[in-house]
Parts: C-alpha cells; sequence; structure tokens
C-alpha cells in the first residue's frame, strides 16, 4: 500500500541522519524509482526489479554527497544504505518534466559512468525540480578553518 508523500517523507527524514557525514546537510531529497518509465513496466516489471535489489530509493542531495536509501517494496518505508556518491562527480541529463504518463524523470550519471534513469512522481514535482536545480550546478565549496595559515 502506497504511503501518504508527508509520511514517506517523515520516515526517511527520520533514518537519514545514521548516513549522514559530520556537518553535512540536505539540499533537496525525493522519492524514486530507477528504471524505466513505471509505467511502461506496470506493478510485476517493478516486482522483479525490487526481486533484483533494485527497488524504489530514497534519494537525498546533500551539500557534498547524492545519497541513496532503499525502501521496502510494498509499504515504501526506510530498508537500508544503497549507496552514496561525491556530488562533483555525479551529472545529470536528458531532463524530462511534466511528462503525460504522469512521471518526470532524468537521466543520473554515477561517478563509475553507470547511467541510471531516476523516475519522480507527479507528487513529487517541486522536488524533481528543486533536484535538477542542485545537480545541475556545482556544490558550495567547503569551508576551511584557519585558512590561509599564516607563519
Amino acid at each position: 500500500m502506497a504511503l501518504p508523500k508527508e509520511k514517506v517523507r517523515e520516515l526517511f527524514e527520520t533514518a537519514m541522519p545514521a548516513f549522514f557525514e559530520p556537518g553535512e546537510w540536505v539540499a533537496t531529497a525525493a522519492f524514486v524509482i530507477p528504471g524505466p518509465s513505471p509505467m511502461a513496466i506496470g506493478f510485476v516489471g517493478a516486482a522483479i526489479q525490487a526481486a533484483r535489489g533494485k527497488g524504489d530509493l530514497w534519494m537525498a542531495v546533500t551539500d557534498r554527497r547524492v545519497i541513496f536509501v532503499r525502501s521496502a517494496f510494498m509499504t515504501q518505508k526506510p530498508n537500508g544504505f544503497a549507496w552514496a556518491d561525491a556530488r562533483h562527480a555525479v551529472q545529470i541529463g536528458e531532463v524530462h518534466a511534466e511528462e503525460r504518463s504522469g512521471w518526470n524523470w532524468f537521466a543520473y550519471r554515477r561517478p563509475d559512468g553507470e547511467v541510471l534513469r531516476l523516475n519522480f512522481g507527479i507528487t513529487w514535482d517541486e522536488e524533481f525540480t528543486a533536484m535538477v536545480e542542485a545537480l545541475s550546478s556545482p556544490p558550495s565549496a567547503p569551508e576551511l578553518a584557519d585558512w590561509p595559515h599564516e607563519g
């Protein structure tokens, strides 16, 4: 059973601090479905993807990384750390906003060259726009304490 958007957000925001580095903060986050269009693969296709470990994810763009947390297939509840990529090392392309299918999506290139299609339901439209903006601009440089050193 699909949970309401705000409940999904609450569950993941509660789970996320366990995956943060000291001082890391979230710029934007959303629930995403990797792979081909959810409309094209349907429920059976989604079940096969989940069984292969490619199920739904929570994606958080922080000041320094892009963090992915697995979601339980039927409940959309947090189900463990998936992976994290350095924010400066990822790229997005093929941005498709306001698709008639009810899904927005973009291609996400990981640092190792793997490209994933990440689908966002239209209820996550505001977050999709924020993700595109965040991932289209370079992350801010970390502040260095006591720099430059004088001596």
